[in-house]
């Protein structure tokens, strides 16, 4: 939430809003890895978080927060 805002529309990080991680993973399997070891300054989840959790924020981001408007 901190970086990409409570509602996915962006802060330090970029917006998911308007099907952005759509085009960035193409599968869930490929943004889960992504969130799981991160790169520059998207920190790492792995150890802070379990398999389930971060399939789960997976989950909600591309369900619920790239649906949104931008």
């Amino acid at each position: 939430m901190r970086c990409h805002g409570v509602d996915g529309g962006g802060g330090i990080g970029p917006s998911f809003k308007g099907g952005v991680l759509l085009r960035l993973f193409a599968t869930a399997d490929a943004q889960q890895a992504f969130v799981s070891v991160g790169r520059m300054e998207m920190p790492a989840f792995r150890g802070q978080l379990t398999t389930a959790q971060i399939a789960a924020v997976v989950r909600y981001e591309r369900e619920v927060l790239t649906l949104q408007k931008p």
